[in-house]
């Protein structure tokens, strides 16, 4: 079965994503992971 989990949304205004959103990102990936072990 394939899930697909939103993480974090924003508005990009630049071509890069800002380090902020991606670390946000990241913690709730963390977070979700650690919640289905």
């Amino acid at each position: 079965m394939l899930f697909i989990v939103i993480l974090h949304g924003f508005v990009k205004k630049y071509q890069k994503t800002p380090l902020k959103e991606l670390a946000i990102a990241h913690k709730r990936l963390q977070e979700v992971q650690n919640e289905n072990a």
